[in-house]
């Protein structure tokens, strides 16, 4: 009678391939008053937002736009700004990628500069581009063999996890806040925001994720000593997105700021109104883990022997997107040429991170934090600003997988004088980080036969080597497991280079 294979139809997602380049973006905007005053550049600030992505062959193309936020001053002590835009396509090459992928991407603004120059800002942005490609896998495994006398086979449990659904959302937040009297706002000049996610609920093919868009809001003022002040202010958030999930299925969340915009008003009586609106993009993906029995190993006990060819695979375990905040506080000092500090403004922290570990239940970052502090200084009235590096380190709840894109960002940062050249800075550092796990299974895919050469029969004494096992034995000399027990009543388990009697039968 002949063999018959029975197989199972199985799939899983693959990692195609992955990149991660650096690229520059610059461009340039024409100042407000033209050439007459020169501008005095305080501070760069960039944000990056990734539009869409185009697969090309075996390349991706990831478009985006850079939002450049400058502070300066421009022929007087009064604190402007001024927003840009530039957008860009990077090609990377991603080898395998076609449009059956499922493309995952992200980005980060390294370092922003700008310089004036004839009453223009020449622009420019380093930027960090990550790609990854994940293919939809099918494959046919051996679950085992009917109509081969005397078979002998064990079969083993496979857990493979496939990507089952995904869903996005882009969400307008608007908000109005009083501002304080004490704040003197005059003006509202623009406004730096970070979207903090507080949970993720999925149930009945539905994912709801709540949080806070945390505001700052950078104002000129009319307090003396203070031409520039900041408030802070939150817009808690709700999205509720249809996915294709189970109870029992893992959703995975990426949210992201795509544009944030800030106006104050004058609601009468001295008081004044700030009006936010911040645009959030929020992606979910959905994955199953399905247990699948596979023919882990088969040997006949007469006849032809039979083998198991197989496919070494390595499927994506599990995706993981991740937020982690932590608190932090440094001492900036000031550069030698610096003029001394009478009353401090704003302060930003640019981390620049170096490396990266996972330390038992911990994420280690390391780097440098690129500080700028805005200020008066005594015997001036218009503001100047200072940078400086400063190393960290910092431990973050849960470890990252080695591959992991991890974008540090430091919000809120409040600063005080200490004296005149040092400056206390206290701040948020938040993790962002989005990364997957590999598996690594041997999948049966097909099953041959090959004739033996003969051998005699008898009992033979067999001294296991390190790892064999009893089934080891019994297929080496195609005898049943049952058999080698029987002449060794008071075996319980094999031990390496511990004699077992094996009963051999002689085969023509």
């Amino acid at each position: 009678m002949d063999m018959q294979i029975v197989r199972n139809n199985v799939a899983f997602e693959r990692l195609i391939s992955e990149a991660n380049e650096q690229t520059v973006v610059e461009g340039e905007v024409a100042l407000p008053g033209g050439i007459r005053d020169e501008a005095h550049i305080l501070h760069t600030d960039a944000r990056l937002t990734i539009d869409d992505t185009q697969i090309l062959s075996d390349r991706v193309a990831v478009n985006g736009t850079v939002i450049f936020q400058i502070l300066y001053t421009q022929g007087d002590a009064k604190p402007r700004a001024l927003e840009a835009s530039s957008a860009f396509t990077h090609q990377m090459p991603l080898p395998g990628v076609d449009t059956h992928a499922r493309l995952a991407t992200s980005g980060d603004v390294l370092e922003a500069r700008s310089q004036a120059v004839s009453g223009r800002l020449l622009l420019h942005a380093a930027l960090s581009i990550n790609a990854r490609a994940l293919m939809h896998t099918p494959l046919a495994v051996v679950s085992g063999i009917n109509s081969l006398p005397g078979l002998e086979s064990k079969t083993a449990s496979v857990s493979l996890t496939q990507h089952v659904g995904e869903a996005a959302a882009t969400t307008m937040l608007r908000e109005e806040f009083d501002l304080p009297a004490s704040a003197g706002v005059q003006e509202t000049l623009y406004a730096r925001a970070y979207p903090y996610v507080r949970k993720i609920l999925s149930s009945n093919g539905n994912v709801e994720i709540g949080g806070d868009l945390s505001i700052d809001a950078y104002h000129v003022s009319t307090l003396p000593d203070k031409p520039l002040t900041i408030t802070h202010h939150t817009i808690p958030f709700e999205v509720n997105m249809a996915i294709s999930a189970a109870e029992d299925e893992e959703v995975n969340v990426r949210i992201g700021l795509k544009d944030i915009a800030v106006s104050s008003v004058d609601a009468g009586e001295g008081a004044r109104v700030l009006r936010a609106e911040g645009l959030i993009q929020t992606t979910a993906s959905a994955s199953r883990e399905d247990t699948v029995e596979t023919l882990a190993d088969a040997y006949t006990l007469t006849g032809d022997m039979v083998q198991l060819t197989r496919e070494s695979v390595s499927p994506v375990a599990r995706e993981t997107s991740t937020q982690s905040v932590q608190s932090g506080k440094l001492m900036f000092e000031l550069p030698d040429n610096a003029a001394p500090v009478r009353s401090v403004l704003a302060a930003y922290i640019n981390p620049i991170v170096a490396e990266s570990n996972a330390l038992g239940d911990r994420q280690r970052v390391a780097g440098v934090l690129h500080s700028t502090v805005v200020y008066l200084p005594f015997g001036g009235d218009a503001p100047v600003s200072a940078s400086a590096d400063t190393p960290f380190e910092a431990l973050f709840q849960g470890a990252l997988p080695e591959n992991a894109w991890i974008s540090v960002d430091v919000q809120e940062v409040e600063a005080a004088a200490i004296t005149a050249d040092r400056v206390e800075l206290s701040y948020r550092m938040c993790l962002d980080a989005d990364g997957y796990e590999l598996d690594s299974a041997s999948l049966p895919t097909d099953v041959t036969t090959q004739s033996v050469p003969v051998s005699k029969g008898g009992i033979v004494i067999v001294y296991p080597g390190q790892d064999e096992s009893l089934w080891d034995l019994a297929r080496k000399y195609r005898i049943t497991q049952e058999s080698i027990q029987t002449i060794n009543p008071n075996l319980k388990s094999v031990q390496p280079g511990k004699p077992v009697l094996v009963f051999q039968r002689q085969r023509a």
